[in-house]
């Protein structure tokens, strides 16, 4: 039987920094495929041996399930190539305040690596900067339920927006937080090539294109296809 893997991650502050953005570092609202997948390969000890070809293969969502606030800091870092070349500069960060996240994921290549990373991780585990350490409790295992219906929780790709109705807010105060965004998510990166300890600076291979509305539920025109979960019905990417 096909199944769901979901978990709760909440920390103290995280931030997922906009790829595009330099001297003010806005971040997602949600964690990316990219970093979540990150935290998993991390969690195995295995590094990046397993993470391209598991940030290719899993499929998941993000779901905001409750933030106290969202704030900006000031960092310092050097701009450049090294100590010599470069310069220190100094930038503003924005920040989530104790986030919590429901995170759903699908697998039909890596479940059990899945599960392992989330009940017994090898390594310290964050997500996104290496200073945001986690909390990961609530491991529940689903069957996996496929629908089709014109109501879609928090994340919906950006094609589909000509096709929304209206947006109802399941937690309002998440609509002052964080109104709805356009938000370009990597889904995949060329594997780089290695020498010895060194890698080569990876490429992005493919990105989504996605609308996000954390606390949000969409209300669409069309049926489109999805999984239901306790919170409603989501969009897997």
């Amino acid at each position: 039987m096909k199944e769901l893997i979901s978990c709760i991650v909440e920390g103290l502050t995280f931030s997922f920094r906009k790829p595009r953005f330099e001297n003010y570092q806005a971040t997602h609202l949600i964690p990316p495929k990219s970093v979540v997948i990150g935290m998993i390969a991390n969690a195995l000890n295995k590094g990046e041996s397993i993470y391209y070809p598991m940030l290719r293969e899993i499929k998941l969502a993000p779901l905001l399930l409750s933030v106290e606030s969202r704030f900006v800091d000031l960092w310092t870092a050097i701009q450049g190539k090294g100590d010599e070349q470069g310069k220190r500069g100094i930038f503003y960060r924005e920040h989530l305040f104790r986030p919590v996240f429901h995170i759903y994921f699908y697998s039909e290549q890596f479940s059990e690596e899945i599960k392992n990373a989330l009940k017994q991780p090898e390594n310290i585990i964050y997500l996104g900067k290496s200073e945001d350490l986690v909390k990961i409790h609530s491991i529940k295992y689903h069957p996996l339920k496929l629908v089709e219906t014109n109501r879609f929780r928090d994340i919906i790709p950006i094609e589909w927006m000509p096709l929304i109705e209206t947006i109802e807010w399941t937690r309002t105060n998440f609509k002052r937080f964080f109104p709805p965004t356009e938000e370009s998510l990597i889904n995949s990166y060329i594997p780089p090539s290695f020498k010895q300890a060194q890698r080569d600076q990876r490429s992005v291979e493919q990105t989504q294109e996605m609308y996000v509305a954390p606390g949000g539920e969409f209300v669409l025109k069309e049926k489109q296809k999805a999984v239901e979960v306790d919170e409603g019905n989501i969009y897997l990417f």
